[in-house]
């Protein structure tokens, strides 16, 4: 049994090839050739993506689309990797295009109702339709409570977004700063 293993393992045994010294300089040559073709494709990827992040900029800018500065943040992540010049002012761009869109001094804390209740004099519970409360001064008064809190409840939802992208855009800024001065050294 041994007799047969040895006999397969010489059979099965990878023969290793030897280059000539002419294949060599084909294989170096090909190779030198090919580097100057990818640094191109590298940088046209690169151009193509900052092209990219501008537009989705552009659209958050037009539309508020929270959406499209998410993208954008997300792309501007993947450029960050080539160490781009163009990179820096990508995530400026983005934080400025974010600071612009968030009301200062906004408090996440302050959260709007769940529930809002009509006047306590009413006797209804929170949340019922204005129609219950027969008072028509009462009603009128509940109808504005109803819309202040949707007011406050659609002003906190966009204003949360830009506030969660634009730590993400932060930390993106400080991550790209940090890896192109420790590229420098």
């Amino acid at each position: 049994m041994a007799d047969s293993f040895d006999r397969y393992s010489k059979i099965m045994k990878p023969k290793v090839a030897t280059t000539s010294p002419r294949r060599s300089v084909m294989l170096g040559l090909l190779a030198t050739s090919i580097l100057p073709v990818a640094q191109p494709a590298r940088a046209a990827r690169a151009e193509m993506g900052v092209q990219q992040v501008q537009q989705l900029i552009r659209a958050f800018r037009a539309t508020q689309d929270t959406n499209a500065i998410a993208e954008a943040i997300s792309l501007a992540d993947q450029l960050s990797a080539d160490r781009s010049s163009k990179v820096r002012p990508l995530w400026q761009e983005i934080i400025r295009a974010l600071d612009a869109e968030i009301i200062p001094g906004f408090d996440t804390a302050d959260v709007p109702l769940l529930n809002v209740a009509p006047p306590p004099e009413s006797g209804l519970p929170a949340g019922v339709a204005p129609d219950s409360v027969e008072d028509p001064v009462m009603r009128a008064a509940y109808k504005k409570a109803l819309a202040e809190n949707a007011l406050r409840l659609q002003r906190y939802r966009y204003q949360r977004q830009p506030l969660e992208q634009m730590d993400h855009a932060q930390a993106g800024l400080k991550e790209y700063t940090q890896a192109a001065g420790g590229a420098r050294r």
